[in-house]
């Protein structure tokens, strides 16, 4: 009798894979590397799917034609508005850590404006993608974009772009101010003017 055999008779039960055949080691090893080899290729492919870690503000601007805006094409900031009550809808462009568009679920995106007083363009947050900026007189006014996201590694990150609005109306646009006089004199004709006798 073996010492092998002495030692399982003895009612003494070693790991498995101390009584496995070279070919059992050999393929438990291969399954082990396998699955280290997969859980790699998990983290790298991780680390390769796009993740959004850019953004900028596009405008699409509606020309006013009566009481109706008639929307033309989007395009990126910064943006000129040129006639009292003209309206520019801004919306994100996200962008992944290649450059490209990124094509996931923008989160939620909140916009402020620095003209607070709404002197130069008002603006109203519509939802959460979308801003609304009116024309109200001459100047300029800056809009920012915000959102929250995560980057490669999960950690939080604030995401912002900051785009100036001009408002440069014809005649100075806006509310209609004094800002001169002019005396003009009617010399009338002689049936106008008190003779003196």
């Amino acid at each position: 009798m073996s010492q092998h055999d002495q030692h399982h008779e003895g009612g003494h039960h070693e790991e498995h894979h101390h009584h496995e055949t070279p070919e059992q080691k050999f393929e438990r090893e291969t399954t082990h590397r396998l699955e280290k080899i997969e859980h790699q290729n998990e983290e790298i492919l991780d680390l390769l799917s796009p993740r959004l870690t850019r953004i900028r503000l596009q405008f699409t601007l509606s020309t006013v034609v009566g009481t109706r805006g008639i929307p033309m094409s989007a395009v990126q900031g910064p943006v000129t508005l040129t006639t009292l009550g003209q309206v520019a809808t801004a919306s994100i462009l996200g962008f992944d850590q290649f450059g490209q568009p990124f094509t996931g679920t923008m989160p939620p995106a909140s916009f402020s404006i620095d003209d607070t007083a709404g002197a130069v363009a008002t603006s109203v947050d519509n939802d959460d993608s979308t801003d609304t900026v009116t024309a109200v007189a001459n100047g300029v006014a800056n809009l920012t974009a915000t959102i929250e996201a995560t980057d490669v590694n999960g950690n939080p990150i604030t995401l912002t772009d900051t785009e100036s609005i001009t408002v440069a109306l014809s005649g100075g646009g806006g509310t209609p101010v004094l800002s001169s006089i002019k005396i003009a004199f009617d010399t009338g004709t002689p049936a106008t003017l008190a003779k003196k006798k």
